[in-house]
């Protein structure tokens, strides 16, 4: 089942973080965030909220961008409303690589490959609940 927009449901408290790591994330610990930050000129529409899950919030912050590549160059970061996860990354084994340089600077800022979240998602993987149905889901969009 489908929420227009706000993320994937496998039922009505469970989230996928589209924000990009694509944890599902039970409602009670997910963080509806905006792409653009209040304090960035942001506003709380359909079109600048997505899903996230805590380590994702933590790690984007207010931030819209970020240093990437050789010479290193201002990027900005993955939008979960205006962007094909597909486009900007993808998934191997346990690793969210980047295909883009939104998604490399997405990667970058996020963390997704720090130790401690690649040892998340295996646990999770083991019980078969990385990713889901529904993260898979999302990630062929």
């Amino acid at each position: 089942m489908r929420n227009s927009g706000n993320g994937w449901l496998t039922d009505p408290t469970t989230f996928v973080s589209i924000a990009s790591c694509m944890r599902t994330t039970r409602f009670g610990a997910a963080k509806l965030i905006t792409s653009l930050a209040a304090s960035t000129g942001g506003i709380s529409v359909l079109e600048n909220l997505a899903w996230a899950c805590a380590s994702c919030n933590n790690y984007k912050g207010s931030d819209i961008a970020t240093l990437v590549g050789q010479p290193p160059r201002l990027s900005r970061l993955y939008h979960p409303r205006a962007d094909r996860w597909s486009n900007c990354f993808r998934l191997s084994g346990y690793r969210i690589e980047p295909h883009n340089t939104p998604g490399a600077a997405t990667e970058k800022l996020l963390q997704f490959n720090q130790d401690s979240r690649l040892r998340e998602r295996a646990a999770l993987g083991q019980t078969g609940r990385y990713p889901t149905i529904e993260a898979l889901a999302r990630m062929k969009e």
